[in-house]
């Protein structure tokens, strides 16, 4: 009977003592079924996990950069945009296909109501984690030396706190 060892308790058991997991060369889970209980019952206390568990990406990723959030829900961004007069990317004026940070959360920025602009798709894989001042300035240069008053308004954080950030991102993922 095909047999290995627990990645947490270190006890040999059979593979049907593991979850199945088709990810993975062997087809299960590196940790036995009461381990991976018991690690799992452990992570589902977390609220990062649990904002994560409710299929929003952004909420999680918020939490884990320790970002403003203001709880609110996706209806509420429609809302909030209709009041606002956005009804299509705010840089270029076409039809709006992502939902992105004004201020990037890397750079400081919240997940709230009011850092959140509707872009195209070419604008918003442009603009990245920048500055949006800047990417503006880049894309209509005639507009710089009106923009460049407000480069640094969205730079929140030093550069060493934005390494910091994305290291202990990494680390924890």
């Amino acid at each position: 009977m095909p047999a290995k060892s627990c990645a947490r308790c270190y006890v040999i058991l059979p593979f049907t003592a593991y979850p199945k997991d088709r990810t993975r060369q062997d087809g299960h889970f590196p940790q036995c079924r009461t381990c991976h209980a018991a690690r799992e019952a452990v992570r589902r206390t977390d609220p990062a996990v649990k904002a994560r568990a409710a299929g929003n990406g952004r909420r999680y990723r918020a939490l884990k950069y320790g970002a403003e959030y203001d709880g609110h829900q996706p209806e509420d961004v429609w809302l909030h945009w209709e009041d606002e007069g956005f009804y299509c990317c705010v840089v270029c004026g076409g039809p709006f296909e992502h939902i992105d940070h004004n201020v990037p959360l890397i750079r400081g920025g919240g997940h709230t109501l009011d850092n959140l602009v509707p872009l195209c798709a070419d604008h918003n894989l442009a603009k990245s984690g920048r500055c949006p001042y800047r990417v503006i300035a880049e894309l209509f240069p005639r507009l710089a030396p009106y923009l460049a008053p407000y480069f640094d308004v969205h730079e929140r954080l030093t550069e060493e706190e934005i390494t910091q950030r994305v290291n202990d991102y990494y680390e924890t993922t």
